[in-house]
């Protein structure tokens, strides 16, 4: 490890966490248990209630009700200063007037940390995060990325046991977000800190968390890993949000071999790995991710059955991919996205088929 001396490895649970401002309802009965090293993701809109439930995890916000503990230690009541948390802003909060090793150095300054120690840390933290041979410049003299990283290296210095990130990439463009993902999977990696990390963003929950919440409405919609809840969400509100996808209404008129046989305008459609919750009679909505769908010959890969006549509505083309709108039988209306695609004209006809396994059925 690259000089962090704390054991970092805390486990975070809330029971029962609730918070209200006014009459407004900011987090509901929330209940989370976040593993110890764990990189764990809170997602969702905004006014979900995502910041509020970081900002009690840290103690900037009392919850009005319930706990919240750092492996057996209660710290619902405890002060932000006695946590150990380290918490990265979203507009960094760095000090303009100072340079970038006292900007790092000022956390344990505070904390009257010594001389020759303070100097170390500040030097293994800037070297962590790839900053060591800029610390003589002031904030002004960094671009973006840099001074996440120095903000990343301020909460990293005073070995936290939590780090908390509240939509730390927001303000960067789309490259340099690209590279600090990467950045901070591989320190969250190194230094095995207990980290929960609040976006709206999916691709950074879904390429970065090793678990994630999805919030709504101050309520935990669903938790799990990120492509156990993106290939199988619980409900529509977590399949539209996480990602793209096709809803199509459906009715039960059967069950074989482990597979439900819906009817839909366009036909029967047949839906494979269902869990203990999946609706098993009534009326119902699939969803089926745009990549799932396969165009051309209707045979094999276990989609017998699931396989319709279509039309090209319409085709955007990316290069490597192509977005197809693709128009069924029963006015059903498909976006379908094609890897390597061939080029498919306004009005050609096409066979779509989906394997029955990527059939996600959800309550109505």
């Amino acid at each position: 490890m690259w000089g962090y001396d704390a054991d970092p490895m805390t486990a975070i649970t809330l029971d029962g966490v609730r918070k209200t401002f006014g009459s407004t309802v900011a987090v509901d009965s929330v209940s989370l248990r976040i593993a110890d090293g764990h990189l764990f993701f809170l997602l969702g809109p905004s006014g979900c209630g995502k910041t509020t439930l970081l900002r009690m995890i840290a103690g900037f916000i009392e919850p009005g009700r319930g706990t919240i503990r750092f492996d057996d230690q209660d710290v619902t009541r405890l002060p932000p200063e006695k946590r150990q948390t380290g918490m990265v802003f979203q507009n960094y909060a760095l000090w303009p007037h100072m340079t970038v090793v006292e900007n790092v150095a000022f956390g344990l300054k505070v904390r009257k940390v010594s001389g020759a120690e303070r100097d170390d840390r500040v030097a293994a933290a800037l070297k962590a995060v790839r900053m060591q041979d800029y610390g003589r410049r002031t904030p002004n003299q960094l671009s973006g990325g840099q001074q996440q990283r120095v903000a990343l290296a301020r909460a990293l210095v005073i070995e936290p046991k939590v780090l908390l990130l509240d939509e730390p990439l927001s303000n960067l463009d789309a490259r340099l977000r690209s590279e600090m993902r990467r950045e901070i999977r591989r320190l969250c990696s190194e230094t095995g800190i207990t980290t929960v990390y609040v976006t709206h963003d999916q691709v950074e929950a879904l390429s970065m968390a090793d678990e994630l919440a999805v919030l709504r409405d101050g309520r935990v919609m669903q938790v799990g890993k990120p492509r156990d809840v993106y290939q199988r969400p619980d409900n529509r509100f977590v399949a539209d949000f996480l990602g793209d996808t096709n809803f199509i209404s459906a009715e039960v008129v059967g069950a074989e071999a482990g597979e439900l046989i819906l009817h839909a305008p366009m036909g029967n459609v047949r839906a494979r790995g269902l869990h203990e919750d999946t609706p098993r009679s009534g009326n119902l909505t699939c969803s089926i991710r745009p990549e799932a769908w396969r165009l051309g010959a209707a045979a094999g890969n276990g989609a017998a059955g699931n396989h319709w006549p279509g039309t090209i509505v319409d085709s955007m083309y990316h290069g490597e991919a192509a977005r197809h709108e693709i128009e069924l039988a029963g006015d059903v209306t498909i976006h379908a996205l094609e890897l390597n695609p061939q080029q498919r004209p306004p009005g050609a006809n096409v066979e779509v088929n989906v394997d029955p396994a990527d059939v996600v059925v959800l309550a109505d």
